[in-house]
């Protein structure tokens, strides 16, 4: 559930900034493609790819697993504050 948090709270990041636009009928894969700054679309992509991991797999995440996971997060949102 962290991590969906964190994928949401990126989504909405990258709308304020106008780099996207949300929509609940947009796939994860379609704001990927749709992310105006090439620069950052590796890192989203990648970070879209662990929540879906995350979100649609059919276990827990544990703590150590959570942790980098949860730094890649941190990172991009670093680099979205400096973009």
């Amino acid at each position: 559930l962290a991590i969906r948090y964190l994928y949401l709270q990126t989504l909405s990041k990258l709308a304020d900034k106008g780099w996207l636009q949300l929509s609940p009928d947009k796939t994860n894969y379609q704001y990927v493609r749709e992310l105006s700054k090439p620069q950052h679309r590796n890192d989203f992509a990648r970070i879209t790819l662990h929540y879906e991991y995350a979100w649609y797999g059919d276990f827990v995440i544990e703590e150590e697993i959570f942790k980098p996971v949860k730094q890649e997060f941190e990172q991009f949102h670093l680099k979205l504050k400096q973009s």
